[in-house]
């Protein structure tokens, strides 16, 4: 029978926001252009990055208590970044001081409803207050701020999003050369990553499969018989295989994952928008040709993007006629037009993809933390507009509160004290181009008020098969 030990009401929550403590202290090292560099102990060598969530799945304490808190952090550190690509050290940092300044609340629950409906009041004040990425130089700005201040790199993505515009994507991999250089192909993403972690094949969690043979389905794939033929297939024509279809047998696993040392693999299941499932199936095969090969794929839990497909020109000119078509229509509903613009997009736009070079390693892997975040930030602020960096978005919200409400302002203005901003205002920063994008600054704050007030509501803590020594 497992053991079981049980702490309760402040000895519990002590426990817990030590172990807030403690990961937000090692990720706060790296915070900011002028933050330090944080070295990594893994089995594959030390690893020297400033990536709050590469720091954050690495920090771990003996206590299990402790460890509480620590994964609480972990995990909206994480979420942030799979939302909007960037923030995750600052959704720490804010999360921590907020439970700092309001650990003493006597009604964290009636707390936690005030301070929700504060944020969302100040978020529809500050989107108001956003402006639009008008050119290649705010494209370089944000791109550089969020690089640690890297000019080259922000060069490069600013040159790769200008070049394959707003609907288009950006993807980076590792090379063997010394300089980083770009690539132009032909691709697409849809709405839906890897279906099972069978497939997952590289440390970030990915999926990727090169020279890929892709077989899309129209229904959901049952028989293993026909998945040992196109496995057959694909071996003879020295491919890696992709299945897409609306769903898969458990069996198809089984066999997939038993054969990955001969064959690599992935599946990915048809994304499904309001039950036009079969829409999206003919648009992938359209734009994947008839051959149906693929230069790359990647998969994350998220999304999969195709990367240098053989379409077929005039099948492809054929669907944006139709699209722009619909567009045009005055009856179409939002829902149908926004879904019209989405399969336009995959049809008209490109991949770039920034092969990263450098003289050793570790350089290599610094490098591709500051690019994953700097690509993600660049994205956001081009679909989501942008506000000065440096925490002054955050200062802008500012106000006036009530007594049980005033310490928030205290929070909203940590970002600044600890970048030295304070002096600056909206106006000067965004001259100097020091910008951010307003939904990195949305999610993190909503995150961190999120999980801070959930521990601060923590009233027990129980720990299964408990060892003693703590």
């Amino acid at each position: 029978m497992n053991n079981v030990n049980v702490k309760f009401a402040e000895e519990a929550r002590e426990k817990i926001i030590e172990g807030v403590n403690l990961i937000v202290d090692a990720i706060q090292v790296s915070f900011g252009p002028d933050g330090k560099q944080v070295a990594i102990q893994n089995p594959n060598g030390v690893k020297l990055t400033k990536d709050g969530a590469t720091i954050a799945m690495a920090v771990n304490d003996p206590d299990p208590y402790v460890s509480m808190g620590i994964d609480l952090i972990r995990n909206v550190s994480k979420a942030t970044a799979d939302s909007v690509g960037d923030g995750s050290s600052t959704v720490t940092i804010l999360a921590r001081e907020i439970i700092n300044q309001f650990k003493d609340c006597k009604n964290p629950i009636e707390l936690s409803r005030k301070l929700q409906a504060h944020v969302k009041e100040s978020l529809e004040y500050l989107e108001s207050k956003k402006t639009e990425i008008k050119s290649q130089e705010d494209l370089f700005k944000v791109a550089t701020l969020s690089a640690n201040n890297d000019p080259t790199i922000g060069k490069i993505i600013a040159e790769a999003y200008y070049k394959v515009g707003k609907d288009g994507l950006v993807t980076f991999e590792e090379s063997e050369e010394i300089a980083d250089r770009v690539e132009y192909t032909s691709g697409f993403r849809i709405e839906s990553g890897y279906s099972s972690p069978y497939f997952i094949n590289t440390p970030k969690g990915e999926c990727v499969l090169e020279d890929v043979f892709v077989y899309v389905s129209d229904t959901k794939m049952e028989e293993v018989k026909e998945v040992i033929t196109l496995a057959d297939k694909a071996m003879k024509m020295h491919k890696s295989l992709l299945l897409v279809a609306p769903g898969f047998d458990s069996e198809i696993y089984i066999f997939l994952k038993a054969n990955l040392d001969l064959l690599k693999s992935g599946t990915v299941i048809t994304p499904n928008y309001r039950n036009y499932r079969q829409i999206m199936t003919d648009d992938i095969k359209d734009i994947l040709g008839e051959s149906c090969i693929c230069q790359k794929v990647i998969s994350t839990n998220q999304y999969t993007t195709f990367i240098g497909c053989s379409s077929n020109k005039e099948s492809i000119d054929k669907k944006v006629v139709e699209l722009r078509a619909i567009l045009e229509e005055k009856s179409v509903s939002p829902f149908d037009l926004d879904f019209a613009k989405k399969r336009l997009a995959n049809f008209t736009s490109g991949i770039a993809t920034i092969k990263v070079g450098g003289w050793s390693q570790t350089e290599i892997s610094s490098k591709m933390d500051l690019y994953e975040d700097a690509i993600n930030s660049t994205h956001q602020a081009l679909i989501g507009g942008i506000l000065p960096g440096g925490g002054k978005g955050l200062e802008a919200m500012v106000a006036p509160l009530p007594m049980d409400l005033y310490k928030f302002n205290t929070v909203l203005e940590t970002p600044s004290r600890l970048l030295n901003t304070k002096e600056e205002t909206w106006e000067s920063m965004m001259e100097k181009g020091i910008i951010e994008p307003f939904n990195t600054c949305k999610t993190t704050l909503e995150n961190a008020t999120s999980i801070a007030c959930q521990i601060l509501s923590c009233d027990c803590a129980i720990i299964s098969n408990y060892n003693t020594q703590f």
